[in-house]
């Protein structure tokens, strides 16, 4: 078996549990919420769009910056696995034309977001002005050879003795990338496209010494890790997935949170709130899905809206929240503490309880934010009851079969 058919086969088992995975994430339930989430956002953006100045140049600054933050969305997928640091070692040369033809492959989605994006931004940077597909065409155009640059250092990070320079790079890219879009926005689309040109061929230039290198299969194995990590976070936000190798992390920032959460008689409490606050799975879940509800629920001054959305994040924490009662209770030394077994519970619902309401006062914050005092109340009142009945009801029957007889 050569080296191609072992990966086509890799990535013909990856897309086919991707899309096992995408038909029960595109639920009637999640599509018909999306369609609510997008149809809002977009009268939103609308509003907000029509309230802006001719002269708006805080617009083009934003567009320059977000779209030359995104260019860094996306790694290249070589499906590379530990096992091959072992047995496919001596296909040094053939994995030299796999990451080269993993680059190419790995521009389709960031290309399509980079397109979406670009389309979206095009109002905000052009306000009262008239733009054509053309102008369109050539900030997409811009996008890829930023992107297409990006790659190469991607590619050029697998090799030995090159972390460090890569690293400077990226920078410096990321700053090429802001000086494209605003070369474009302020002056003509040309300007912009000439820059990142130049910028594409100066980097090509760098790299071409280091694709020399050998690869680095540690930092091979390494990325596409995290790379599949990733992916399995997002989609553990609809079902329970694998997320891969976890590290734990020590925040120290967060030790004036431990005293509130762990609370002072169960020893369990304690334990599940180390585990929530050092993984790197469920409290960043926790902190991506606060951020996201807060800035959304800040923007919106749609009442109805907001106190949906705010009771569908909590839902969606805590939901994804209960998979570390069972992560924490089967380790086997937690089988042999000496205490008794509801206390494991009572701690876990005591964690549960006070994360989502700091999450559930966050929302309302927001919520005063975005529209009214009275709607901010009526926020408080209808998360705090949700946290209450999602605590002592719903999660107390789900782990319901995890807990002592």
């Amino acid at each position: 078996m050569t080296l191609e058919s072992v990966l086509a086969k890799r990535r013909a088992t990856y897309q086919k549990r991707l899309s096992k995975y995408v038909k029960y994430v595109m639920n009637d339930h999640f599509v018909i919420a999306m369609l609510f989430l997008i149809g809002a956002v977009a009268f939103q953006y609308s509003n907000f769009i029509k309230a802006l100045p001719t002269d708006f140049i805080w617009g083009k600054l934003a567009a320059s910056f977000l779209l030359a933050g995104v260019v860094f969305f996306g790694k290249i997928a070589t499906m590379a696995s530990a096992a091959d640091q072992v047995f496919l070692v001596t296909e040094e040369e053939g994995w030299q034309q796999v990451i080269k033809d993993a680059k190419k492959r790995s521009m389709v989605l960031p290309g399509l977001l980079l397109l979406f994006l670009v389309a979206v931004a095009m109002p905000v940077v052009y306000v009262g002005q008239t733009f054509s597909g053309a102008d369109i065409a050539v900030l997409f155009i811009i996008g890829l050879v930023l992107k297409w640059a990006h790659l190469g250092l991607e590619e050029a990070a697998l090799r030995f003795g090159t972390r460090g320079k890569v690293k400077h790079l990226k920078w410096y890219l990321f700053g090429v990338g802001v000086m494209s879009f605003l070369g474009a926005f302020f002056v003509h689309p040309l300007v912009g496209l000439t820059i990142a040109g130049i910028m594409g061929v100066v980097f090509e230039n760098q790299l071409r010494s280091m694709r020399t290198q050998l690869i680095d299969w540690e930092t091979l194995v390494t990325t596409e890790e995290e790379r599949m990590v990733k992916i399995n976070r997002f989609i553990n936000l609809f079902i329970d997935t694998p997320t891969g190798k976890e590290k734990a992390k020590r925040r120290s920032y967060l030790d004036f949170c431990v005293p509130f959460l762990s609370g002072k008689d169960n020893p369990y409490q304690f334990l599940f709130v180390r585990s929530f606050l050092r993984g790197t799975s469920y409290f960043g879940l926790f902190g991506r899905l606060t951020a996201i509800g807060a800035v959304v629920l800040s923007l919106s001054e749609i009442v109805v809206f907001n106190l949906a959305l705010g009771v569908l994040l909590l839902y969606v924490t805590g939901f994804q929240l209960l998979p570390l009662y069972k992560e924490v209770t089967e380790n086997v030394m937690v089988r042999l503490y000496p205490q008794a077994e509801e206390a494991k519970f009572v701690g876990f619902s005591q964690l549960l309880q006070r994360t989502l309401f700091i999450q559930a006062i966050i929302f309302s914050l927001a919520t005063l934010i975005g529209t009214d005092p009275v709607s901010g109340l009526m926020a408080t009142v209808i998360n705090s009851v949700f946290v209450i009945f999602f605590v002592k009801g719903y999660a107390r029957k789900r782990l319901a079969k995890h807990r002592p007889n």
